[in-house]
């Protein structure tokens, strides 16, 4: 498996990919996603497996969306997206439900809840140092093509 970053003809799958996962998408938002460096697809043998879509913040990005394939999930594919993205931008922050928490916390992301009670929870991914950060071997567990990763 390898991950890259996403290209113009891969927006239909994603999109079929993210729909699958029952997350409420937008086409415009996620082909400029694409178009500007934001969005990342797992792919093997030549079939995108997983696709992350990020929207742009002051300083780094946020998951707009992130989605494996139901047939490919606890594979590792969702962690080697989400190390392209902290190996690129220096900060990434996401919202999620709390059935999610233990995946960002695998990842080493610092996590806390939201504003309100019952609200989603927040996770940041900082390179920076203001939080905290997975250990480094995750980062190459993630780029190999065989083996699982957290």
């Amino acid at each position: 498996m390898t991950v890259r970053p996403a290209e113009p003809s891969d927006s239909e799958v994603i999109e079929s990919i993210l729909d699958a996962a029952m997350l409420e998408t937008d086409p415009d938002r996620t082909a400029a996603a694409v178009t500007d460096g934001r969005a990342f697809v797992a792919e093997s043998e030549g079939r995108i497996l997983g696709a992350v879509v990020c929207v742009p913040r002051e300083v780094g990005v946020h998951v707009d969306a992130i989605a494996v394939r139901p047939g490919r999930r606890g594979q590792g594919i969702g962690s080697a997206l989400l190390s392209a993205l902290t190996d690129r931008f220096e900060r990434v922050t996401a919202a999620f439900d709390p059935g999610v928490r233990p995946f960002y916390e695998q990842q080493g992301w610092a996590v806390e809840a939201g504003p309100e009670e019952g609200d989603r929870l927040r996770a940041v991914y900082s390179t920076s140092g203001s939080t905290s950060s997975r250990p480094a071997a995750s980062n190459s567990e993630t780029r190999s093509s065989s083996g699982p990763s957290a």
